[in-house]
């Protein structure tokens, strides 16, 4: 998983021309002064020059958030808004030699009140670079890497024995094309979604009996993953809390668990205290206050008009539509989709992982996934109304995604539970389907976010594309997301058969006991009643 994420997520990078995310040129000015150690930055009273102007509220609020840095004089010779940006049929031809007047002075940023935490990696790599291109690519091949780090240790977290690969294919339809894309762009919403991936796997073993990744690495992994994600985004501690809140109400034995299996790598690892998760705990609250007292502090706050988003209601609950499709991947400046088909496939398999999950659950189980798909729906209106009507802008699904990821992830989990309910035939179709699906459609997506950038979007995908082309040839990129797909639709057989345990162990019976082999025999029975339960 982590290898196919890694070269996917090359792909996207290089294929993709400077700027192709959203306020990405904002996002490279942030990142880049981070790492020169430019934190706060100064205010800034000059012409914001944005691309088919600004409304009023937008004005107001940029020039309240966003800061001006002192950066090399090549930041100054690149439009803030590409020429490409809300026009779907123009190639990336335009942008070759677009530049922008000669200036000096600070150079600004939209992102200045952001949380500067996790710029810090990518801002780093940046220093030393001789031009915007080269500091925007390594600052998306550092965004790559840790993404695929995180991705990568959610698989290991999630695999288990026997019937855990099923798990696995959740994991894959949580990665949306939409995830990759962030990931491999200079923006904090792609490790964001990554690092909350891990933490919904983490959480989700973490109440399972053991077996495969050790309880350690899930612990770990809550801390890096829940971390990570609380220093992301304002929102994100709270998101963290919604998490946590699913899976209590879930799983009944969730507290015992956790508990238990606390104990269980505290008695593998006996140079660790039993305090692992209290420890855990503490790392994620401080994470989650460094956010929030960022927010207070620096991060500017516009009034709260309630008319304005008694307004925005309406027009919201219409976008609900076209938010869930953003969840799946509508890529560029929000400009750029897939065939409608592609749409559909994921919509299918992850409708599939639910209904088989509302079928054979408990009631906790159900009640927890349609919660957790109805806090997705108040999220998007209620940011779309409270915070991005407020400042004059549209709602983005990437604002709500490390709650969105969580419904395939936690309906595959349901399926892991009840092995004595699912036929084998009809898992391992849901688990193959999903992997091979996932594979073609994040393939499909990289062709049809290069085809746009190479000839626009309606123009004939009749090979060869003649026009513009990235670093090093369009052929190169797709060569790698060849492969990064076929590493990911290969692993629906790589996982093998995984048939339940005759009797009756969604670990395997057995083998799920090994790890603790050697321990109490009371904290043995302990884990094992709970996968059974």
């Amino acid at each position: 998983m982590g290898l196919a994420v890694f070269l996917l997520g090359v792909a996207w990078a290089g294929a993709n021309p400077p700027s192709a995310a959203p306020d990405e040129f904002s996002h490279v000015v942030k990142a880049y002064a981070t790492g020169k150690g430019q934190i706060s930055g100064s205010s800034f009273n000059g012409a914001l020059g944005e691309k088919g102007g600004l409304n009023a509220a937008q004005l107001k609020y940029f020039r309240d958030a966003g800061r001006a840095y002192n950066l090399p004089q090549w930041f100054r010779e690149v439009p803030g808004v590409p020429c490409f940006a809300f026009d779907r049929n123009a190639s990336a031809a335009c942008s070759d030699h677009e530049k922008v007047a000669a200036s000096s002075g600070p150079v600004f940023t939209r992102m200045g009140g952001y949380p500067p935490f996790m710029y810090a990696p990518s801002g780093l790599a940046m220093q030393g670079a001789s031009s915007y291109n080269s500091a925007e690519w390594r600052g998306r091949l550092v965004n790559v890497l840790l993404a695929s780090i995180l991705l990568g240790w959610a698989a290991l977290v999630v695999w288990d024995r026997g019937r855990a690969a099923i798990s696995l294919a959740g994991l894959a339809l949580a990665v949306t094309p939409m995830v990759l894309f962030l990931s491999a762009s200079v923006t904090t919403n792609g490790i964001e979604t990554a690092a909350a991936i891990l933490a919904w796997a983490a959480l989700l073993k973490l109440i399972r009996a053991p077996g495969g990744a050790s309880p350690t690495a899930a612990w770990l992994g809550l801390a890096v993953g829940g971390g990570v994600m609380a220093l992301s985004r304002m929102l994100d501690p709270g998101f963290l809390v919604v998490m946590v809140i699913v899976v209590l109400v879930a799983w009944k034995p969730a507290r015992r668990a956790l508990t238990i299996v606390s104990e269980a790598a505290s008695d593998r690892h006996r140079s660790s205290p039993r305090l692992l998760g209290p420890i855990v705990i503490g790392i994620l609250v401080i994470a989650s206050l460094a956010s929030i007292l960022w927010t207070e502090l620096v991060t500017a706050h516009p009034p709260f008009d309630l008319k304005l988003a008694t307004d925005a209601l309406s027009p919201a609950i219409s976008d609900l539509p076209n938010q869930l499709r953003q969840v799946v991947g509508i890529f560029g400046w929000n400009d750029t989709t897939m065939p409608q088909v592609m749409y559909l496939l994921w919509f299918a398999l992850v409708g599939a992982f639910s209904l088989v999950a509302l079928r054979i659950g408990s009631n906790r189980e159900r009640f927890s996934l349609v919660g957790l798909g109805a806090v997705v729906v108040l999220a998007d209106l209620g940011i779309a109304t409270l915070v991005e009507a407020q400042i004059g802008f549209g709602m983005q699904a990437r604002y709500f995604l490390p709650l969105a990821v969580g419904i395939p992830m936690v309906a595959a989990e349901v399926i892991f539970r009840h092995p004595d309910r699912v036929k084998a035939p009809t898992e391992l179709w849901l688990r193959r389907g999903a992997l091979v699906g996932v594979a073609v459609l994040q393939l499909v997506a990289f062709l049809a976010n290069a085809h746009r950038y190479a000839v626009g979007q309606n123009a004939s995908w009749t090979p060869p594309w003649g026009g513009w082309s990235p670093t090093g040839g369009l052929a190169l990129w797709v060569v790698i997301a060849v492969v990064g797909a076929g590493c990911l639709g290969a692993t629906a057989w790589l996982t093998g058969p995984g048939r339940p345990d005759p009797n009756g162990s969604p670990t395997g019976g057995s083998a799920a006991r090994a790890p603790l082999a050697g321990r109490t025999g009371a904290l043995d029975d302990g884990l094992v009643d709970l996968a059974r339960h």
